[in-house]
C-alpha cells in the first residue's frame, strides 16, 4: 500500500496524494469482487462437499472381511481409488474455501490500514462504484470519492480489472 504523505511541519499539515486515492479505490474494488465472490464460493463448497462426503460414506465397508484373496483384492481397490475421488473432491472445496477466507483477510486489513489513516484526521468519505462490462477478461471499473474533508479531494478513477 502506498502511503499518504504527511507535512508534518508544527504538526499541522498533511496532503494525501492521488496514489492513496488509487489506493483507496482499490480497496473498495476488492471489497466489491468478494462480495459478489462470496455466495459461489459457499455453493461451490456445498457442491463438492455434497459430491465427496456420500462418495466416501458409500465405501465404508472398505476393511471390512479383507482378506487377500483376488476378488477380494479387485474390489479393496477399486473401492480405494472411489474413496480418494471423494477425498479429491472435499478438497477442491476446502481449498476453495480456504482461499476466499485468505483473500477476504487480506483485503480487510488493508481497509483497515486506510481507515487508520483517515480515522486520525477525521476523514469521512463516500464512494460509488460502477462496473463496466468485461472484455476478454478485462474489466473498466470506476471509483468515485466524496469526502467532507478537503484532505481527502473527491475524484473519479477508473481501474482495469
Amino acid at each position: 500500500m502506498q502511503n499518504s504523505k504527511l507535512d508534518l511541519q508544527n504538526g499541522s499539515k498533511i496532503q494525501l496524494d492521488k496514489g492513496f486515492e488509487k489506493e483507496l479505490g482499490l480497496i473498495h474494488i476488492k471489497i466489491e469482487q468478494l462480495k459478489k465472490k462470496k455466495i459461489s464460493t459457499y455453493i461451490y463448497f456445498i457442491i463438492c462437499m455434497g459430491i465427496g462426503l456420500p462418495i466416501m460414506i458409500s465405501q465404508r465397508d472398505l476393511l471390512v472381511g479383507f482378506d487377500f484373496t483376488y476378488s477380494k483384492y479387485l474390489k479393496f481397490a477399486q473401492s480405494f481409488l472411489i474413496v480418494i475421488l471423494g477425498f479429491g473432491f472435499c478438497n477442491i472445496a476446502v481449498s476453495k474455501l480456504k482461499k476466499y477466507i485468505k483473500e477476504r483477510k487480506a483485503v480487510k486489513e488493508e481497509k483497515e490500514k486506510i481507515d487508520t489513516i483517515l480515522n486520525r484526521y477525521k476523514i469521512k468519505y463516500s464512494y460509488n462504484i460502477e462496473f463496466g462490462k468485461k472484455y476478454h477478461g478485462i474489466q473498466d471499473v470506476t471509483v468515485e470519492l466524496k469526502s467532507n474533508s478537503d484532505l481527502l479531494k473527491g475524484s473519479k478513477i477508473t481501474h482495469q480489472v
